[in-house]
């Protein structure tokens, strides 16, 4: 048993263990929430917490994991090792570099088998890693340990480089205020020169010209009486967060300037359309 202790791998098992939990559970959900920053609800602060719980897990799992593999099953230590590489890498190279163009996830179903040539590519990325780091690890196994060490320390190295990056150059570390939808004041108007406007996001004017032309008993022109209806308004962008201020102002945001403050000019000056 002492022997076997001996034996293993300390510092391999832990820059496996930080390498794997790191790629899966700091930077890809981090990496993602930086993109995404403008059109999700939360912020860090809300995901904090599970993204350090599901990453000490991982370590753990992975870290206990060889060792005991190194004291069951000492000659298979080197394999597990080989393992957890194969399959750290094929997900980092997937979600890095491997990204299919979904579209406008809309709601709308996929089409699976416009994307078949996606998914044979990602198998065959994935065997290739896996069996390549296993041969690797049984033909030369020295060569794998240095060789591993020097891969993991360089995508670990790249991905925290890239997180601080973005943490400077996204509203990814920024928190958000805690919005709730309320009746509170919900008819409450000025006794003059209110403006009311109906946006319903992604809703098919068909369906609501429809109501209009089967009633079924409500009069929905009385009820509308001097609302102006757009049949077919048609927004600029593909998603909400974007679309809202050039439907209502006509003014598009572009890339060169900063989102943020276009939402503010846009508020501040309640330039709408007439």
């Amino acid at each position: 048993m002492k022997s076997k202790i001996k034996n293993i791998q300390w510092k391999n098992l832990l820059l496996l263990a930080l390498f794997t939990s790191f790629t899966l559970f700091i930077f890809a959900p981090l990496e993602i929430l930086s993109g995404i920053w403008l059109d999700v609800w939360f912020d860090i602060t809300h995901i904090i917490g599970v993204v350090l719980l599901l990453f000490s897990a991982c370590f753990c799992v992975v870290y206990f994991g060889g060792i005991l593999c190194a004291l069951v099953l000492p000659k298979a230590e080197i394999f597990y090792q080989a393992l957890i590489v194969g399959v750290t890498l094929a997900f980092y190279i997937q979600g890095n570099f491997m990204k299919s163009n979904f579209g406008t996830l809309d709601g709308e179903a996929i089409d699976w088998s416009l994307y078949k040539g996606d998914s044979v590519a990602s198998v065959l990325v994935w065997i290739a890693l896996i069996v390549g780091t296993f041969f690797w690890a049984s033909r030369k196994n020295e060569s794998f340990i240095k060789g591993s060490k020097v891969i993991m320390g360089i995508i670990l190295l790249t991905q925290t480089v890239t997180l601080v990056t973005l943490a400077f150059t996204s509203d990814m570390i920024q928190t958000k205020d805690s919005m709730a939808y309320s009746s509170e004041n919900q008819f409450v108007y000025a006794k003059e020169d209110n403006m009311i406007i109906l946006v319903l996001d992604a809703y098919d004017s068909q369906a609501f010209q429809y109501i209009l032309d089967n009633p079924e008993g409500i009069d929905y022109e009385a009820q509308f009486e001097n609302f102006i209806y757009y049949p077919d308004t048609v927004g600029a962008y593909s998603r909400t967060y974007y679309a809202i201020g050039e439907m209502l102002t006509g003014a598009k945001f572009v890339e060169q300037c900063d989102f943020e403050e276009y939402v503010t000019k846009l508020t501040g000056e309640s330039v709408y359309r007439t």
